[in-house]
């Protein structure tokens, strides 16, 4: 096992020296133009073809996608990883609390939160209080946030919304990195700009310790019952069944759900912001 934060200089180390300390790596899926693209691993079409890939008809197809370089299979994925949304059902469903929400924001949310804007004022109402009468004050939301780790994951799920659309992929959709036309970087967008703008207003609504929450962290916090919603992977589901094995106390309290949408994005063909919900 190697630390996530030491994951890249290790490949590129084997990939540089070519020691054969490794025949296999599991990486994100964002890395593969690095990795393919640069000619470090093999393709496996041939291998599939011979010996076959247990249930491969029944993996979704953006998922299979996400396995190819330039026409060829080169990986081969062991989980959909995919973020999510939780949130406490013992807290967001609980009538008194949604009408005293409605009250203060003029709106009834929705189950899960439909978009980033919802997150928002959910996790504002929700933070600084014993909302399910532990003795104990809870917050508003929680994430990764630790340098270093996986937080990243956490800042592309606004950037998806606030800098792109939906939709096949393309120069105005599904695209978030680079001009395609351009190769002009995208980051400093107002799209981008939004989303980390939010997802700093987030941290204000979020237990004291969140920047030291790497993706471990992160989920014992969220499965000992620290906040009303998380958004992380679907490992927390898993954690939250075993309170012996991982401290939950909030087994089947936990709702689950898509990621939020928004309820505008930046065309960066236009450079204007498009006043639309989308998901």
């Amino acid at each position: 096992m190697v630390p996530y934060a030491g994951l890249s200089d290790k490949l590129w180390i084997e990939f540089t020296s070519k020691t054969g300390t490794f025949d296999t790596a599991a990486i994100p899926s964002s890395w593969l133009g690095d990795v393919a693209g640069g000619g470090h691993v093999v393709e496996l079409d041939p291998l599939f073809k011979k010996y076959g890939y247990p249930d491969w008809d029944d993996i979704l197809p953006a998922i299979k996608v996400i396995t190819r370089w330039a026409g060829k299979t080169v990986a081969f994925p062991y989980d959909g990883d995919n973020h999510m949304t939780y949130y406490r059902k013992d807290a967001l469903e609980v009538p008194e609390y949604q009408e005293k929400f409605k009250q203060k924001y003029g709106y009834d949310y929705h189950l899960p939160p439909k978009d980033w804007t919802e997150v928002r004022d959910i996790s504002e109402f929700f933070n600084g209080w014993d909302w399910d009468n532990d003795g104990e004050i809870e917050y508003g939301c929680a994430f990764i946030a630790q340098q270093k780790t996986q937080a990243m994951w956490e800042v592309l799920n606004l950037v998806a919304q606030y800098a792109t659309k939906a939709g096949p992929p393309s120069n105005t959709t599904s695209n978030i990195f680079f001009d395609a036309d351009t190769m002009e970087p995208l980051c400093n967008t107002p799209g981008w700009i939004e989303a980390f703008t939010r997802l700093q207003e987030l941290t204000k609504f979020a237990p004291p310790g969140l920047l030291g929450y790497g993706y471990a962290e992160f989920r014992y916090a969220y499965v000992s019952g620290i906040a009303a919603l998380g958004f992380d992977w679907g490992d927390v589901g898993i954690m939250e069944q075993y309170p012996d094995e991982y401290g939950s106390v909030v087994k089947g309290k936990l709702g689950y759900g898509p990621l939020p949408g928004a309820r505008k994005y930046w065309d960066h063909v236009n450079n204007k912001w498009v006043e639309e919900d989308h998901q």
